[in-house]
This record gives structure tokens, sequence and C-alpha cells, in this order.
């Protein structure tokens, strides 16, 4: 059978967690949930515009923002900052790869296609930390020199770059300022639309700020608020060879529109700074209403400069560390307001505002605002406007209810999670946790419509108690039980009481519980004779008796991280820890071989419950490039990936990326799929007649 076999229905689609009453009212549906730092717009007419995440890839939009897709081909890190649209040809986009944490992903990316596919052009490792040490760089750090148009680049051919400050982590290229390691905050340029790289030489210190670049003669301006270089704003006038300090303040943001170049517009504490002539002279507007805190990420209309926004960002205050607010002007500055926010037609909660903003280039009052809210007042009311971007993350692993096939219930590590009545179409969301702005859940397991419980942990990695729901998640209640074992959770093929929650059992669906001796999580069955197959750290163990007794079959040399079971020829297949996926024959005395697939990063696997020779095994690396989802017609012998890659011809979204848990509908046989802040997404089953394969 062929390596590379692929159908036209390879096709990956988003899973959105939307309910029936959001639907009826008109909304497609987009739970958001993961960091925005980056929001921009093209030049021209706003329709093509990108956002990155924190560490959950990037979106893309092609009609003004009324939907969005991930778009990642070619993408090496897991976030993105920092974008640059060429107003001399849309098509060439830049943006800095980041991530909550080093990694060697992280740096320049560059796309000729308008997104379409991504080319990694400059590794920086320490990306991501940003000004105030945390994961979000949401600075304007990037520019073309649209004044540099080049016949044979098809565009601009200089750009720049501001590349971080941090003050928190040691990295490559740091220095070091009496007891504190810093990155190297220097300017970089291009002198080739993007492709190459290189630092200005005496400029360190001059990045980790806002960068812009004048429309009309090409002079550069950063600001500067770290230890490394006194506080202002800076101008170049010889494409960042030299700079000038303009402007003695300590600036929060800095903003340049290409309607009004030789306009400068900085935040500080003490209002609004703003140059009219190229930063040569300077005045200050604080009006009434102004946030005083930490107001930043001043965007001003290039429609109409009388319309500004900004956010107050409360980060730093430990009393109020999200009491984030978005304030709007419509007299340049003499006046402030706070914006309102309106979620109809979200999923989750709707928390903090920490976040991007950017104004449409064509439309007077229309502006996006900490990235899933949307305004056409001038920041005044804002409504909930991100359809298609799902960046739920999934805790645990899960399994389809053994007795009623279209029931799923999914975890999530930040908002409580949900489940599902219809095969993944619709979702309820259960406040498992009981807080307003989500929780943690790293197991949970409805056996119907009405009951379920779930796995409750305070903070992230898990643990916890189990909480039930006996009203379809209505009202929730505590029970007596810690949660122990594996995050996974199974039923029983034949008994729609029984239940197991990593190592626990209950059989009265979730009113009590008991931990099992010798299973510490249950993960898959056979439908026919509901034998159980669990494991137990690294050992492989199975139980005839609905998981009352267990008994040790195998015993690996790493723990079991997940099981599936092709129950016409007997085939065990297993994932460890250590990321390598095992396959194996005789229940009673298997003798288990590794598999090579692809990847060395595994971390799920399953087989289709309608024909089980067709196995997935899935990987959870850390960037794009690798297999996430590798799909076998053969039992395991042979493997295709069903990720796309740049190139390869094929249609549609890119799906499936750092998978970490997977199992297919036993009703629809699509492949379900959730990890890495990604959200959940869909393939459907390869159209091959069981008696052919």
């Amino acid at each position: 059978m062929s390596e590379k076999l692929l159908f036209e229905t390879d096709v990956w689609q988003h899973v959105p967690m939307v309910s029936q009453e959001i639907l009826d009212m008109g909304y497609e549906g987009g739970e958001s949930c993961q960091a925005t730092p980056y929001l921009i717009f093209d030049p021209i007419d706003s329709q093509l515009g990108f956002f990155g995440t924190d560490c959950a890839g990037l979106y893309r939009t092609l009609d003004g923002g009324k939907h969005w897709h991930m778009c990642t081909l070619g993408m090496v890190s897991c976030g993105a900052v920092g974008f640059a649209i060429d107003a001399n040809n849309i098509n060439r986009v830049i943006f800095v790869g980041a991530n909550t944490w080093r990694h060697y992903g992280n740096g320049i990316h560059l796309s000729t296609d308008k997104g379409d596919t991504w080319r990694y052009v400059y590794t920086v490792e320490d990306m991501g930390h940003g000004q105030v040490g945390i994961h979000n760089d949401r600075r304007y750090q990037t520019a073309f020199d649209t004044t540099t148009y080049d016949e044979k680049i098809g565009g601009s051919a200089v750009a720049y770059w501001s590349r971080e400050y941090s003050y928190q982590h040691s990295y490559a290229g740091k220095t070091r300022r009496g007891n504190v390691e810093t990155s190297y905050p220097a300017i970089y340029r291009s002198d080739d639309g993007g492709e190459h790289w290189h630092e200005i030489p005496d400029t360190l210190g001059f990045g980790g700020g806002d960068l812009g670049v004048n429309a009309k003669n090409g002079w550069v301006y950063v600001s500067i608020n770290h230890d490394m270089k006194e506080p202002g704003v800076y101008r170049s006038k010889d494409r960042g060879e030299h700079f000038e300090k303009v402007l003695d303040v300590e600036p929060l943001s800095m903003d340049l529109i290409p309607t009004k170049p030789d306009n400068i517009y900085v935040s500080t504490r003490d209002g609004i700074y703003i140059s009219e002539d190229a930063g040569d002279s300077w005045h200050c507007v604080k009006g009434e209403n102004f946030p005083t805190f930490c107001p930043e990420r001043l965007r001003v209309s290039p429609v109409d400069t009388d319309n500004m926004i900004l956010l107050d960002n409360h980060s730093a205050d430990p009393e109020h560390c999200w009491a984030h607010r978005v304030y709007f002007t419509r007299d340049g500055g003499k006046s402030w307001g706070v914006g309102k926010r309106d979620a109809t037609g979200l999923w989750v909660p709707a928390n903090s505002w920490d976040g991007a903003l950017f104004w449409f280039t064509h439309k007077k009052g229309e502006v996006f605002g900490a990235s899933s809210w949307r305004s056409v007042d001038g920041g005044e009311n804002f409504v909930y406007s991100l359809t298609g971007f799902n960046g739920i993350c999934v805790g645990g692993k899960y399994n389809w209810n053994a007795n009623y096939p279209n029931i799923m219930a999914l975890s999530s590590q930040d908002f409580n999670g949900g489940y599902t009545l219809d095969n993944g179409r619709t979702w309820t969301y259960v406040n498992w946790s009981g807080h307003s702005w989500g929780g943690h859940t790293y197991c949970s397991y409805m056996f119907d419509e009405n009951n379920g419980a779930a796995g409750v942990a305070q903070s992230w990695a898990g643990g916890g108690v189990i909480r039930a729901t006996h009203d379809g998640g209505k009202t929730v209640v505590d029970t007596d039980y810690e949660v122990v074992g594996n995050q996974v959770a199974c039923g029983v093929p034949g008994d729609p009481n029984v239940a197991f929650l990593g190592g626990l059992r209950t059989n009265d669906k979730g009113y009590t519980f008991t931990q099992m001796e010798n299973c510490m999580g249950v993960y898959t069955f056979d439908p026919n004779t509901a034998q159980l197959f669990g494991a137990n750290g690294q050992n492989l163990v199975i139980s005839d008796d609905k998981g009352i007794t267990w008994r040790t079959v195998y015993a690996f040399t790493h723990k079991i991280w997940d099981i599936a079971y092709n129950f016409e020829d007997k085939t065990i297949h297993v994932v460890l820890a250590n990321g390598h996926y095992y396959r194996g024959k005789n229940i009673d005395y298997p003798s288990f071989k590794r598999s090579e697939y692809g990847s060395v990063e595994a971390r799920a696997v399953c087989v289709d419950p309608k024909c089980p020779q067709i196995v997935y095994v899935t990987c959870s690396c850390h960037e794009y490039t690798i297999d996430s989802v590798m799909r076998s017609l053969d039992d395991g012998d042979t493997f295709t990936c069903l990720n796309r890659r740049v190139g390869d011809g094929r249609k549609g979204l890119n799906g499936g990326v750092m998978t970490s848990a997977a199992r297919v509908n036993p009703n629809t046989r699509e492949l379900f799929t959730s990890g890495g802040c990604r959200g959940v997404w869909k393939i459907p089953a390869p159209p091959v007649p069981k008696k052919d394969l």
C-alpha cells in the first residue's frame, strides 16, 4: 500500500465550541481563548489582516475580519508577533515568531503570497517575553520603508525590526547590566525586502520598544523605556545608522500613520505627546478621564486622527492585574471614554481585554479592539467578532461515550470545558469549577444528556477534585473524591452507568467513586467483548469485568500515554511518554515492536471503530514543520501524513497541528484532534471500503 495515499476528502475543518443558541443567532462560532498580542490589516482596503497568538499559531482574514482561519504553512514558531504588511505589495508580509519560552523556531518569517505560505528567514531564539517579562510581546516592532520600492523585489527593499528587550531570561546574544541578564535589544534591517537581516552597528539599546517609519522620507523612529538607554523617542535620518533623541519622556507606546507621515503619537502617563513636524516639536494632550496607570498600545485612526484608542494595562498591578480597559477619544485626546463589550456569540466567558488594537484604513470609526472585539463607532461599543478563531486548550485525553457515541465531553485547561450530544456539531459549556472566568479541567465524561463528571484542578498540571452534574451542566456539585491517576476518561460498552476518570471508577453515573487497584487510567475497549485496556504507570493492564479488577499483560520502559485496539485482528497500539509508538499482537502474551512512522514525539493513538485497520498516530511537537497527524490504512504497516506541507498542492486549512489527543467518532468516522492551544479539528474518514483493506 502506498505511503503517500491521500484522498480529496482529506481536508481539515475547524470544530468551534458553539451552542445551538449561538448558531440560531447567526454566529458561526470561534471561542478565541488564547492571547492575541498583535493584529494588523493591510494599508490598502483593510481586507487582508493577520493576528498572532502567544503560542497558538497565527490567523488570517481575507474579508476584513468577518472570518478568520489559521495560516501556518511553513511557520516554524508556535506564536507570532510584530507583523508588517508592505504597502507597496501586500503580498509581502513579515512577522516575528515567538513563544512562551526560548525556542529555536522563533525569529523572522516572510511571506510573498499574502500568508498562504511562510519562510523562516532569520533565527532568533529569545523572542516572546516582552518588556514586562511576560510572553506576549505587543510592540509595534517591524516596519517596511515604503520609500524604497524596488522593481526586482516587487515591493519595498528596506524593512526594520526592533529586537526584544527582556530582563528576565538568560539567552544567547545577551548582555549584562549589573546583576541582570538581558537579551539583545538592537535594531535590525533588511535591504532586500525581508529575505536577509543584519544588526545595524552601534544600535544596542535602541531596540526593545516601538518602531515606526515615516512614509514620506523613510526616517526611522524608536521609543525606548528600559535601562539600557535613556528613555525617550529617537529619530534616525540615515536608515538607522545614527539616532538622535527628539522627545525626552518615558514612552509607553508610539504610533505613526501613513496618511499623515510627519505625525507621531506617543502615550505616556502624563498624556499623549503629538508631533506634526516629523519630531522637531511636540505638544502634550491630557484630556478628561485619561488613564494614567499604564496607557499603552496607542493607535490613531488613519482616516481621522482625532480618533484614538489605547489600552490601560494593569498586568503589573498585583491587586487589579486583569483590570484592563480600552479607552477611546473622538476629539484628539481632549476627553476619553471607556469602551463597552457585548459578548453575544462567545461560548466561553469574556475575560480581560489584554490584546492588540488596530484601526481600519478605509472606514471612519471602525476598529478592532483587543483582537476579539470590533467597533464601528470609534471604540465606544464593541461586539465579539472572531469567527474562525478556535483556540481552546483541551486538557487531557477524551473518549466518545461508549454507549451513546454521539456524546463526548471535552475538558479545558483554562475554560472548564463542555460536551456535545450531536457528534460535535454543537456544544454545551459547563462551569465545572464554579469560577466566572473559567477553570482548569483535565478529564471529563458525560454518561448521557444529564449526568457527567470532571476532574477540576486549581491550577495548571491537573490533580484536584471530582465535580459532577446531574442536570446537563446547569448545576455542578462537589464530591468527596480527589483526582488520581492519568488525565483520561472512558466508559464501558454495554453498561452506561460505569465510567472511569483517571484511576477512579464509578458505577452510578458519577454519584460515587472508588479508586481502582492496578490501573491509573482507562484508554479504550473492545466494543464487542467490553474488554478494557488501561495503564498503570508503564504497565499495560486489561480488565474483563468492567474495571473491577485489572491484570498486567506487559511492562514497557516508559509511562504509557495512550492506547488503541484493533478488535478485529487483535493488534494493540501504544504510545509512551518518551514519544515512541509501539504495536503488538496477542492480548494475553503480547509482543511489541517499536514503529517508525515519521515522528519521535508521539502523543496519541486511536483506531476507526468501524474500520479498525485505520490507525491514527499523532504528535505534539513545538514546531509546525514536523508531521503531527499520521494515518495508516493497513493496521500500522505504513503511514501517510495528513498535515499540509508547503508546495504539496493540497487545498484547505492546515489543521491538526501539535496534536496531543485524538479519537474517531464512531458515527461519522471523522477524526477529532486537539492540542497545543489550537482548538479542536476534524478530518473526514478516508473513502476506503472496509472490504478493500
